[in-house]
């Protein structure tokens, strides 16, 4: 079944569930997988409708995965450099959806390179119509989307923490860590309201 979209809009809470239950379908490799960036967002329930679906994995996964998935590749994988990322960077479309495909995935702020991709991120399981999808957890989100400079984003994640709970066991690890910068890790002890 093809689902349509207009392209001035953002795709339906439907039609991303539809395209990630088909990953989770045929996405049987060797190499782990999760869902990143807002659809991970979205499947723990923040209010956010996604735009595309981010799959981070290893550099290894990040060709498995095209090699999967041949008949919908969009931009072959390969190394790419901003000055915001480092990836093996692949585009896909399925069904009318951009599924990006991040292998060995780094963040750059102010000149450092903070590793995103499995093993280097707290994973949270979700169950979608009986099947399990791996994300990236809503507490290693915040940080990030705060090395990303994406404070708007940060704040919804940090007000859904609020209201539903979230691991302050892990957090605690993440602000004990020297290798994240005192500003960042100050910016989510005032989003969070706590003291650690």
């Amino acid at each position: 079944m093809k689902i349509n979209i207009d392209k001035n809009s953002l795709p339906s809470r439907n039609q991303i569930t539809h395209v990630l239950n088909y990953l989770g379908d045929v996405l049987k490799i060797g190499e782990k997988w999760i869902v990143g960036g807002s659809t991970a967002s979205f499947l723990q329930g923040v209010n956010i409708i996604p735009r595309d679906i981010d799959i981070l994995t290893t550099k290894k996964g990040a060709f498995e995965i095209e090699k999967k998935l041949q008949k919908y590749v969009k931009k072959s994988v390969k190394l790419e450099k901003t000055k915001k990322y480092v990836s093996y960077f692949g585009k896909l479309k399925i069904q009318d959806i951009y599924v990006e495909i991040c292998g060995e995935l780094y963040i750059i702020y102010r000149g450092r390179a903070f590793p995103f991709y499995p093993p280097f991120i707290k994973e949270k399981e979700i169950y979608r119509d009986g099947k399990k999808l791996l994300t990236v957890s809503l507490e290693n989100q915040l940080w990030i989307n705060l090395l990303e400079d994406k404070e708007e984003r940060a704040k919804l994640i940090a007000k859904y923490l609020k209201k539903t709970g979230f691991d302050r066991d892990y957090m605690k690890r993440i602000m004990s860590n020297s290798t994240i910068p005192s500003e960042i890790k100050l910016k989510v002890k005032s989003l969070l309201k706590s003291k650690w």
